[in-house]
């Protein structure tokens, strides 16, 4: 693909050299890489599961917090959970900040969670709500992030109410 929009400027580094070594590492992880080609019936029913577990919490969260707006209770039930994982970024976007006008790269992480912490918090959001979003500044920047994502798995695949113990 070929990137015609881009004019170099001063101390920027050259894109060329750029290029080479995306495609170089492209080409390692493409072979590690799943195409929906590759998906065995077992990885397509585990993935069919998720989904109805994921459909079966978003229903009963719409109906719990029905019923409890109509008695006037406020205290509802989450539909997805935001979460910001870090603030640092190592991109420069003029159109991204934290809502608050400061750019991620200039934000402090002062109280970013450690993996530990991050895994707590998991298990507490999964008997709640069924979907989490990812963000940050740029989550691929946390070291433990397969981490926290296989916890996040595998407390999907737990039966429904397992997790909340």
């Amino acid at each position: 693909m070929e990137f015609n929009l881009y004019q170099p400027q001063p101390g920027h580094p050259d894109l060329d050299a750029c290029m080479d070594k995306a495609r170089d590492l492209a080409d390692k992880i493409l072979p590690g890489i799943r195409k929906d080609a590759d998906l065995t019936r077992a990885d397509r029913w585990r993935d069919a599961v998720r989904k109805g577990k994921a459909l079966r919490k978003t229903a009963e969260n719409l109906a719990v917090n029905r019923a409890r707006h109509r008695r006037g209770d406020h205290a509802l039930r989450p539909l997805y959970v935001i979460w910001t994982l870090l603030n640092q970024c190592n991109f420069r976007c003029a159109y991204c900040d934290n809502h608050q006008g400061q750019a991620y790269f200039d934000v402090p992480d002062p109280e970013r969670l450690d993996t530990e912490q991050g895994k707590r918090l998991l298990q507490v959001m999964i008997t709640g709500t069924p979907a989490i979003y990812w963000c940050g500044g740029e989550p691929t920047l946390r070291n433990d992030l397969p981490e926290l994502l296989d916890q996040f798995e595998a407390a999907l695949a737990e039966p429904v109410g397992a997790a909340a113990g």
